[in-house]
């Protein structure tokens, strides 16, 4: 099945896109792995599916693989889309350390000195 699909990436629609991150609840099924590189390849068709799980979902695990396995490898440019949401994990203490990654991948990217410099070139 994962074939199939990797073999198909060129026609996936941007509404199957969230049937895709289901893949990533438990990134230890076979092909989880083949299927978040598929989605760090999509980049920023990804961001509005990852921005619905990231914000409805409470199941940390799912999110922890998101971050980890997907949005910690995208391009600083995707990365920044999702700022408010890595802005919140960040402030928030969870079971299983979502506020670190989002911290992490904050940082390493000068995603948030990046954003306040836009920002006080704004005002």
């Amino acid at each position: 099945m994962v074939d199939d699909i990797i073999a198909a990436r060129d026609t996936i629609q941007d509404e199957e896109i969230p049937s895709l991150l289901i893949w990533l609840q438990d990134i230890n099924w076979p092909g989880a792995r083949r299927i978040a590189k598929l989605l760090i390849d999509f980049g920023e068709r990804c961001v509005e599916p990852v921005r619905d799980v990231l914000n409805k979902s409470e199941d940390e695990v799912w999110n922890y693989w998101i971050l980890t396995e997907v949005i910690a490898r995208w391009s600083d440019d995707v990365q920044i889309l999702l700022l408010d949401e890595l802005l919140k994990i960040s402030g928030t203490q969870d079971l299983e350390s979502l506020y670190r990654v989002a911290i992490d991948i904050l940082f390493k990217n000068e995603l948030v000195e990046e954003q306040i410099k836009t920002r006080l070139a704004e005002e």
